[in-house]
């Protein structure tokens, strides 16, 4: 499953519609070794967040390693941050970051 974390200003909606999944997402993937997270956090602090792209985020850690980088990006960004643990739906105006150990 997906974990979802809160961006820096959360915005609740009462909305309770489950968006239909669109079939052709633009994705716009990021790949970094652990010295690239200063860089990832000023791309993510500037790029506008109403584009219509999915970010993907993949960084070189240690599988054993705990990774905070969605909370971190999240402080970043209005964006909705989403750690991937399994498959998820890819979303337009979302950063999808992978864990440790995953391909």
């Amino acid at each position: 499953m997906a974990k979802k974390i809160a961006p820096k200003t959360a915005k609740k909606t009462a909305s309770k519609k489950t968006p239909k999944p669109l079939t052709k997402v633009a994705i716009v993937a990021l790949g970094a070794s652990a010295g690239g997270l200063s860089a990832l956090q000023t791309f993510f602090g500037h790029v506008r967040t109403d584009l219509d792209v999915a970010f993907v985020v993949v960084m070189h850690l240690a599988p054993d390693h705990t990774s905070a980088l969605g909370e971190i990006l999240a402080s970043e960004t209005e964006m909705p941050v989403v750690t991937v643990r399994k498959k998820a739906m890819l979303k337009p105006g979302h950063i999808y970051v992978i864990q440790p150990a995953r391909t």
